[in-house]
């Protein structure tokens, strides 16, 4: 099964994880996310939520958000947090059950192909 992601679904999902991180009551100083969907994903959520966004190789800290477009093996967020001091809040759009890095949250399951707006077939 092939599931194809539109911008207007981008900007769905953004708000959503916006209006989630920001009721979590904590004071996060950075947004971050893995190339390509999660750098994607995470400068848009830094203009929702005011949070400052941060690009590059970075100390992670549990004052930061780290955001992804999906985990599908979670191998690209497991090289993120390998050597963290302390866990970053973790969001992602899409989770699969099989990988290795659980988010604190997502909002949806991933099962089979994913196409992402910015991606090409």
């Amino acid at each position: 099964m092939v599931l194809r992601k539109t911008w207007q679904d981008f900007d769905r999902v953004c708000q959503r994880l916006a209006d989630h991180i920001l009721a979590q009551g904590r004071k996060f100083k950075v947004i971050a996310g893995p190339q390509r969907g999660g750098l994607i994903m995470a400068a848009r959520l830094s203009y929702l939520t005011g949070i400052r966004y941060k690009y590059g190789s970075m100390r992670l800290t549990d004052d930061q958000v780290i955001v992804d477009d999906y985990t599908r093996t979670g191998k690209t967020l497991a090289t993120w947090i390998r050597n963290a001091e302390a866990k970053p809040y973790i969001v992602t759009w899409l989770h699969s059950a099989e990988s290795e890095v659980t988010p604190a949250f997502w909002l949806e399951e991933l099962h089979g192909t994913v196409i992402m707006p910015w991606q090409t077939e």
